[in-house]
Order: C-alpha cells, then sequence, then structure tokens
C-alpha cells in the first residue's frame, strides 16, 4: 500500500462509486478543518439539475480512496446505505462539527476514519 498527496484539484467533480462499482454522485467541496488547517470532509453532491434540488452528504476525508486510473473516487458504503446516511441542506456544513455526529460517523461507515494525516488517502 502506497500513499499519495492529493490535491483538491485531483479530486473536485470526480464521480465517487460506492462498495459495488455503483456511481452514488460527485465530489462538490472539501472541508478543511477549523483549527489544523487539514482536509477534514468531503461533500458529495448526488442528484439535482445543475446543483439544484441535490442531496449533498459530508464523508470523512479519509474515508475516500482514489480510484487506480484517477478517474473516480470510492466510499466504503453501498447506494443503499447511503439513502439512510444523514444530509446537508444548501451549503450549511456548521454541523460537521456536531459532537454527535462525529461520534456516529465511524459506526455508520462501519469503521475509524480519524488517522492522524488525514490529508493522504490509500491509493488502490
Amino acid at each position: 500500500m502506497t500513499y499519495q498527496a492529493v490535491t483538491v484539484k485531483q479530486i473536485h467533480q470526480k464521480q465517487v462509486v460506492g462498495l459495488s462499482g455503483e456511481k452514488l454522485g460527485v465530489i462538490e467541496d472539501v472541508v478543511m478543518g477549523p483549527h489544523d488547517g487539514a482536509f477534514s470532509h468531503v461533500i458529495l453532491r448526488r442528484g439535482g439539475v445543475l446543483g439544484i434540488g441535490a442531496t449533498r452528504y459530508a464523508f470523512p476525508f479519509s474515508a475516500i480512496t482514489i480510484c487506480a486510473d484517477g478517474k473516480c473516487c470510492r466510499i466504503d458504503i453501498s447506494e443503499d446505505e447511503l439513502d439512510h446516511f444523514p444530509c446537508f441542506e444548501g451549503s450549511d456544513y456548521s454541523g460537521l462539527n456536531d459532537p454527535f455526529r462525529q461520534r456516529m460517523m465511524p459506526t455508520m461507515l462501519g469503521g475509524d476514519f480519524t488517522p492522524a494525516d488525514l490529508d493522504f488517502v490509500k491509493q488502490r
């Protein structure tokens, strides 16, 4: 397993696929942590027309993996699980720092996604 530094440009507007390769949406934005400036979350946009009426989901930055060909990103969640995942209205991401949400995220994703170096992802 190798690690590679990732830039926002490399993942912005990339297609996101789930566990079975199903299309989940695109990465609309990357959020920086309030204290250390490291990438903390990616915002997945799903549905809508030109962003209007879209549903947005926040995932820990460390939960994404760049596909080997670099053309997409992967999050280990199924489309059905995503349908039950908490979403955001508009672009108000102030709830990302909610302690309850932070405690629940590893449970919802089936793992621990809080490594020390959030600005690196696994290359598959």
